[in-house]
């Protein structure tokens, strides 16, 4: 005997399907949204070392002074009818000389220095960045290498200069020397000659 579902059974199998339906159709067109991201072009960052390389001059004077001293005697002898007389006369000559050279000294410097940018062109900021702190380094180093050298150099070259003044002082000081003597013996000669005169 076949057994037949109530009207009320059916219809609530009806109204489950249409459940469902709904449940499936609303479902199906859902769809999974991730982690945002950002979107465009992302600030880039770049680091550069650079080396750089300058050259100073230091320029200077080394210099001698030096002093010569000659003294100078002469005496002349008369005879005339007061008798015989002598008369010395005497001087000293002072004589100064200053000799100098003047010195030039070059020196160059090798620096390297790093730095970073961020944005278009990093790279190139960076490298333009780099390259002046490395200059600056460089001119500075070599400025101070020049102007130590410069010292060392004068050290060297002042005895040097300073033999050249003595030299120089001692050579006028002796040609001076003959003139002043033959100017004292023709005053002595006068002199003695006047002492002796009748």
């Amino acid at each position: 005997m076949r057994l037949r579902r109530p009207p009320f059974a059916l219809l609530l199998v009806a109204i489950l399907g249409l459940i469902a339906i709904a449940v499936l159709a609303y479902g199906g067109g859902a769809k999974h949204v991730g982690t945002p991201s950002i979107s465009g072009p992302q600030p880039t960052r770049a680091c550069v070392t650079a080396h750089a390389q300058a050259q100073a001059v230091a320029r200077g004077t080394a210099a001698g002074t030096a002093t010569a001293t000659a003294p100078v005697t002469v005496t002349e002898r008369a005879t005339g009818p007061k008798g015989s007389v002598a008369v010395t006369r005497s001087a000293t000559l002072v004589e100064r000389a200053r000799t100098h050279a003047v010195l030039t000294v070059g020196q160059s410097a090798t620096k390297a220095a790093r730095a970073c940018a961020t944005g278009a062109g990093a790279r190139s900021s960076a490298l333009q960045r780099a390259y002046a702190l490395a200059l600056a380094r460089a001119r500075a180093t070599a400025r101070t290498h020049a102007h130590r050298a410069l010292q060392r150099l004068v050290r060297r070259v002042a005895p040097v200069e300073l033999a050249r003044a003595r030299q120089e002082a001692s050579l006028r000081a002796r040609s001076a020397a003959a003139a002043l003597r033959r100017s004292l013996e023709r005053a002595a000669r006068r002199q003695a000659a006047a002492r002796t005169a009748g």
